[in-house]
């Protein structure tokens, strides 16, 4: 089928970064970018094209090395303005087919950072952090005739709050051998996978979950053997919610996407 519409964009994404080094240990930068992404055509031929929509970024951020060279703490603070939002939805027709509409206007305002610490020659901890407030700044309507669908001050889907991780590797030479013991835990906050209220009332809110990793290796010259055992505690979690069809037509039966289970190998390699 011939949709005969036609999407014709251009935009600019600009970037601009100044940098100040303190001295060889601490460094400080600030940037401003903007982002853009072309609008584009509908494969449901009874919705109208969507527009472009444009990121706005400004962030500040460090970059240190202290303690002689064994602790590296990098960090920055950002803020990012998200005009007309690309959002996709099922229709309620139930075609299957993914519908892209504007949806209004949105802020993110976060932080994120991460350290690594040699506590030793042997052994290191390192990890990380992000932590986001993001929200609607208007109403979503879907339609100039309907109601908001979504509300200014309303949390942005697929994006948890705080997320974190930790990692500790302990390295050790067993004759001729090259040993590593490692063991990392990962969390990742509570969030919605969708945007409008009604489908948040259906499909609930993402619970948090912690993921935890061990792995144990050998090498030699070039060759490494290394056992892994990855969701060591077989924490279930969701990573995605989604419906078959809108749900004012498939009802309330949201499928589920898992994180992979607790799962243990072997892990052999070669460098060239």
């Amino acid at each position: 089928t011939n949709l005969k519409d036609k999407i014709d964009d251009d935009g600019t994404v600009p970037k601009l970064n100044l940098t100040y080094r303190w001295n060889e240990d601490l460094l400080f930068y600030a940037t401003y970018s903007e982002g853009f992404r072309p609008g584009g055509i509908n494969r449901n031929g009874t919705v109208p094209p969507y527009k472009p929509d444009y990121l706005t970024n400004y962030e500040i951020g460090w970059k240190t090395t202290l303690a002689d060279g064994r602790l590296r703490f990098n960090g920055a603070i950002f803020n990012e303005d998200w005009d007309d939002i690309q959002y996709s939805f099922l229709p309620p027709s139930g075609s299957g087919l993914t519908v892209i509409r504007n949806a209004g206007s949105a802020r993110i305002r976060g932080i994120e950072a991460d350290l690594t610490w040699a506590v030793m020659d042997s052994l290191v901890l390192s990890g990380g952090f992000s932590w986001l407030d993001s929200e609607l700044t208007e109403n979503y309507v879907p339609d100039p005739d309907s109601p908001p669908a979504a509300f200014k001050g309303d949390r942005l889907p697929i994006t948890p709050e705080f997320k974190g991780n930790l990692v500790a590797r302990y390295t050790f030479m067993a004759g001729a051998y090259n040993g590593h013991a490692q063991g990392a835990v990962v969390y990742n906050g509570s969030s919605y996978s969708d945007l409008t209220r009604e489908d948040r009332s259906y499909l609930g809110e993402q619970p948090a979950y912690t993921v935890v990793d061990f792995s144990f290796g050998m090498g030699r010259d070039s060759y490494s053997l290394e056992f892994y055992l990855s969701n060591a505690f077989d924490e279930l979690a969701r990573t995605y919610t989604y419906a078959q069809c809108t749900t004012s037509v498939c009802g309330v039966n949201p499928y589920y996407v898992p994180n992979q289970p607790r799962t243990f190998g072997l892990r052999f390699t070669q460098e060239f």
